[in-house]
């Protein structure tokens, strides 16, 4: 046995370490992480980059193999001295530090970055930082300076990805279920010693144990495809039958050593199967990334699935967004301020419709309604027309002062609105502070009678303030 036909192969040499190979590459025949479309999305945004930036200083986030640096030292020709990768793993660093010299690379968990912040312009991350877990993103977007950006490619639990990389890993853990290398030890352990003059009942025995694993592997390949978990499957399948067929011809230890070998490897494999599958994101969990990142004054360019023409699975979530300058924080404060104080009118408005409808003011839930004036957080001025009587008009205060109504006759603007309003007021306190009305009213009752007879005077006063100062009223403030 130890004279292995030259003619045949090593086992070695048949897969090359691909061992250490396949379940790094595992192909996706649709969308894998070397998809021409990632690609061209990398090799976009650095481009677009590289002309709104001077010479931007670039970190990549669980850089793994190298994709996104690659497209970058393809877009910045060859000029890398401004980037960064960073990744838990040091054999992955090693391995890009080797590719890309000029790249500064390190060793970290994405949770705990030890750079300052605000030191970058661009952030990139491609299938790596939700591993880390969402705390990551805190991290992330501290590194960025104002007016930078961040750009991630995240997976989709819903994606093409992700359905294929859950196909591998039930295709691995069923093989592992059914003990396929195992068994394929035992039956080559006694099958080299059979050729050795062993008797052959333990070999047949032990072939015999391992057929229902081989038709477990049959029938993963008839459910996910042939070439499930990057071809794993069937090359295991097919070198395993092959060796069998010319067992004489194959060096026993070389043949056990790579099946151990590949077994501790598989192993690990469907380890980041289960890990990716756990790290996938969905829809309502990127919802939330995209709020965080608001409350972080960012402002979103792109957030959605990243789709490929003729594939009707997305292959990722994709995420730009750019870290707001002190400048565009002060807009979105101006903006989001002036959205508030133009919903507050209407839904005072809103409200005081509510209440005429309550007192049979207002007949029919068709009303004509809108503002006219206001005070923004403290009155509002509006008309509203019954849809019953399309010839009446109201005139309708509220806010910080009481819900009340008056016809539309008695006033042709807001401001002369007010004025009546704060007379009609002014009236109803006088009633309140007559010495008759409060001779039936218990102790309580007469504190609840005085408090409300001040308080619409107060709110008169205030109205009258209000209508004498020019500067808030103007004739063209009409219905």
């Amino acid at each position: 046995m130890s004279d292995r036909n030259s003619d045949s192969p090593s086992v070695a040499e048949s897969w090359e370490s691909n061992s250490n190979v396949a379940p790094h590459d595992a192909a996706y025949t649709s969308g894998s992480i070397g998809h021409p479309a990632i690609l061209s999305f990398w090799g976009d945004f650095f481009r677009v980059a590289k002309s709104e930036y001077d010479t931007p200083k670039v970190i990549d986030i669980a850089s793994g193999n190298g994709t996104v640096v690659e497209c970058a030292n393809s877009a910045f020709d060859g000029q890398l001295s401004n980037f960064t990768c960073l990744d838990v793993s040091a054999a992955a660093i090693n391995v890009l530090k080797q590719r890309f010299p000029a790249v500064r690379t390190i060793v970290a968990d994405a949770c705990s970055i030890p750079l300052d912040s605000a030191s970058y312009d661009l952030a990139t991350s491609q299938f790596g930082i939700e591993y880390a877990g969402l705390d990551a993103m805190d991290e992330i977007t501290r590194l960025i300076a104002p007016g930078g950006q961040l750009a991630l490619l995240l997976h989709h639990q819903a994606g093409g990805i992700y359905r294929e990389y859950a196909a591998s890993l039930d295709a691995l853990e069923r093989m592992q279920q059914a003990r396929f290398i195992p068994y394929a030890i035992a039956m080559f352990e006694e099958g080299f010693a059979a050729c050795r003059g062993a008797d052959r009942a333990k070999y047949e025995a032990a072939a015999k144990q391992l057929a229902p694993a081989v038709q477990t592997l049959e029938s993963i390949m008839m459910q996910h495809g042939q070439h499930v978990a990057g071809d794993i499957i069937l090359r295991l399948y097919t070198d395993v039958g092959k060796i069998h067929e010319g067992i004489q011809h194959y060096e026993p230890s070389e043949v056990l050593d790579w099946l151990h070998k590949m077994d501790d490897e598989l192993h690990s494999f469907a380890r980041r199967m289960a890990s990716m599958r756990d790290a996938a994101i969905d829809s309502k969990t990127f919802d939330r990334l995209c709020e965080g990142l608001r409350k972080k004054a960012y402002t979103i360019k792109r957030a959605e699935p990243f789709t490929v023409s003729g594939q009707q699975l997305p292959l990722a979530w994709v995420l730009i967004a750019v870290r707001d300058s002190a400048k565009d924080r002060s807009k979105k404060l101006a903006a989001a301020r002036s959205e508030e104080l133009a919903a507050w009118p209407k839904e005072r408005l809103e409200e005081a419709v509510e209440e005429m409808m309550r007192l049979g003011v207002v007949t029919d839930a068709l009303v004509e309604a809108r503002p006219v004036w206001a005070l923004p957080n403290k009155i509002m001025i509006g008309q509203v027309r019954d849809a019953g009587d399309p010839t009446i008009f109201k005139w309708v205060i509220s806010g910080d002062v009481p819900t009340d109504y008056l016809d539309s006759a008695v006033a042709a603007t807001p401001r002369e609105a007010a004025r009546h309003f704060a007379m009609k007021w002014h009236l109803e306190s006088a009633r309140y502070q007559d010495p008759s009305a409060r001779k039936t009213l218990g102790p309580e009752s007469k504190q609840d009678w005085d408090d409300t007879g001040r308080q619409l005077a107060e709110k008169a006063e205030a109205l009258f303030a209000l209508v004498e100062d020019k500067n808030l009223w103007h004739d063209s403030d009409r219905f």
